[in-house]
């Protein structure tokens, strides 16, 4: 409901029975009043009862923001907001009207929780000194009847509020009474309560430099031993945590590195426990044995040096039991259409135009609409932030964790790669075997007088390049992987950038394919263009969410699931194929985009020639294009695009 200007009284809201309307409420919070108070001014409307529908909304929109006792600056966030921007009041919205009013209201109110909104509110809003003294005293009344050990947020966050206002406001005094409330709740516990009351309160004392380390170390350790013997793992590390913090306070090393051990080893002992149910879980166990590497390092010195080493080779032995835990997720995909599209694209063709054709007959992922896909997704299924993908290998080591944008565009891009070459590249490939017997010199025409490959290498991209098609992955990605690096280099050494380092030893080790596409990718996004560039990184070096062809154990994976896969239908290796494709385009088309200007100037010549000879009957025309239409693709950035014209 929205807010009127009605003129209101401290009579027009004891008028309102707002009282009773507290009374009745289970929970005695802002958000049980609001519902009610906006309920009750529906009510009077239907009722015609103009004042009392002003006096309960008003009283609706004060008690309706969310309360953030966590920020200093902006404590109260609107409590909905909807797609299209419209959302719940917060403390701006209300007018100078409406903060009179209840700046009049609020000494009357003798509910506390009320009481403390109000006068929080009129605390932003004027900055009236007054008002923070009087939010605090409440805020610190509401926790009191809020108290309970079993529900312990409504309390504390109280608590946190009136401690931040108190700071904030400059009010001194009652922020020493604020630390004597949240003393006196920890004296009445002693660390026994069963979640985390205690252990919030004691962070709050902790942020603020205040309470006394020798005697709050003591509890926190009384409640970190209750939670590890009823195997509460989550609250038994908060609580070691708090330990670390009082010794950090009083400068003791020594017990801070000890309550950092202790800390460590709650994650151990809940790997242990993951192993010890009635269906055990070595995935869980090796993500608590992670975070306990983590933990240990963190503590430091040679003792937890130690114990990371031994936690680690236990890590690798869970790992590789946590592989039959993974349920495999699939997709049927009926490719059939483009299988058939692919193979009748190189049918009936000489070895040589077949081979060009399989050069053209698929294209990189474009790096802009990987982004764009990434970033819808990421608006349509906004748990994947809570919940970040993780990469593990085939022996459960986790070598990946999504971190960025860009992770996620490189996975994907692994989708398309196996899509080209499930229902594109490998039929073609099939049908050209099919039809001809391919040898290694069916290959030098590609790689001769090529600008990406070397003088002196053709010979070994040739093989390359006829080991990939026959199905000889090993082979293909051994030979070529290396030359691809050699090729870069090349290609950048005579553009004149350094591809070598110089260390203090005079030492000069040419940079690796790493370096390459960490320092120099906009060179090579200008050389291969933007998408070219991002499928060779992911292919070739991108650890995780990429290929990563360049790590021969990589290859190795690669090659057995080759042969185990060799039994059944034809095998096929996306990630090799797809090197495989990107080499024979770039060997094929690739040249200087600085020479551009002499190769279109030959291309036109040439098309007049093509003129000319349909005009005399043809004769010639057919090898006479075949030249042009090569000569076009090497002077076109964008070469599928082109061809297909």
């Amino acid at each position: 409901m929205s807010l009127s200007e009605i003129p209101l009284t401290k009579e027009d809201f004891e008028q309102s029975a707002y009282e009773e309307i507290i009374t009745n409420c289970d929970k005695k919070i802002c958000e049980r009043y609001s519902s009610k108070f906006f309920e009750k001014a529906k009510e009077a409307q239907e009722l015609g009862n103009i004042t009392d529908q002003a006096a309960l909304t008003l009283l609706g929109c004060v008690t309706s923001p969310r309360l953030k006792s966590e920020s200093n600056d902006e404590p109260f966030a609107a409590l909905w907001v909807m797609n299209d921007g419209s959302r719940s009041p917060i403390p701006t919205d209300f007018s100078d009207a409406h903060l009179n009013i209840i700046r009049d209201f609020v000494p009357d109110i003798t509910d506390a929780e009320l009481r403390a909104r109000i006068a929080d509110i009129l605390w932003i809003r004027l900055h009236d000194y007054r008002m923070a003294q009087l939010a605090v005293d409440s805020y610190l009344a509401s926790a009191s009847c809020l108290e309970d050990p079993e529900k312990w947020t409504y309390c504390v966050d109280r608590i946190e509020r009136a401690l931040r206002l108190s700071r904030k406001s400059n009010q001194k005094q009652h922020s020493s009474k604020v630390i004597a409330h949240i003393e006196f709740v920890l004296d009445k516990y002693q660390g026994e309560d069963k979640l985390f009351l205690s252990v919030k309160l004691m962070e709050l004392l902790q942020e603020q430099k205040q309470g006394e380390p020798s005697k709050y170390s003591a509890l926190a350790e009384k409640a970190a031993l209750r939670a590890e013997s009823e195997h509460n793992w989550h609250k038994a590390r908060d609580c070691w945590g708090v330990k670390v913090g009082w010794h950090k306070m009083e400068k003791d090393s020594d017990k801070e590195r000890e309550a950092g051990t202790r800390l460590a080893e709650t994650y151990v002992k809940e790997a242990e426990d993951a192993l010890e149910r009635e269906t055990p879980s070595y995935l869980t166990a090796s993500r608590h044995l992670q975070s306990a590497i983590e933990a240990f390092r963190r503590v430091g010195g040679e003792a937890a040096k130690q114990q990371v080493e031994v936690l680690h080779k236990k890590l690798i032995e869970y790992q590789k039991q946590s592989r039959s835990e993974l349920v495999p997720i699939s997709q049927e995909l009926d490719i059939s259409e483009f299988v058939k599209e692919a193979r009748r694209y190189v049918e009936g063709k000489n070895i040589q135009d077949a081979l060009f054709s399989l050069a053209l007959i698929a294209k990189s992922p474009k790096v802009s609409e990987l982004k764009a896909r990434v970033e819808e997704n990421a608006e349509k299924f906004i748990l994947q932030r809570f919940f970040p993908i993780v990469i593990m290998n085939e022996q459960g080591k986790v070598v990946g964790r999504q971190s960025s944008v860009r992770d996620e565009m490189f996975r994907e891009a692994v989708y398309h790669q196996q899509m080209q070459a499930e229902a594109v590249i490998a039929p073609a490939m099939y049908q050209i075997n099919l039809e001809h017997n391919v040898k290694i010199s069916d290959f030098y025409p590609i790689v001769a007088n090529s600008a990406f490959v070397p003088q002196g290498r053709e010979d070994i991209y040739a093989r390359g390049l006829y080991a990939g098609l026959v199905g000889d992955y090993l082979v293909a990605t051994h030979l070529l992987i290396p030359q691809i690096e050699n090729s870069l280099r090349s290609i950048l050494s005579d553009r004149g950038f350094i591809t070598s380092g110089l260390n203090d030893d005079g030492i000069q080790d040419e940079h690796n394919i790493n370096t390459f596409f960490r320092e120099k990718e906009s060179e090579l996004i200008h050389i291969f263009g933007e998408d070219i560039t991002f499928d060779l990184q992911g292919l070739l070096v991108q650890k995780g969410f990429g290929s990563n062809l360049r790590n021969w154990s990589k290859l190795l994976q690669i090659y057995c699931q080759l042969l185990l896969n060799a039994s059944g239908s034809r095998a096929v290796s996306s990630c090799p194929m797809a090197v495989l494709f990107i080499l024979m385009r770039v060997s094929r088309f690739c040249c200087c985009r600085d020479d551009m200007r002499s190769h279109i100037a030959i291309n036109s010549s040439i098309l007049a020639t093509i003129r000319c000879c349909s005009a005399n009957g043809g004769r010639g025309i057919k090898a006479l294009f075949n030249f042009a239409r090569v000569t076009l693709v090497i002077a076109t950035p964008d070469i599928s695009s082109r061809m297909r014209e």
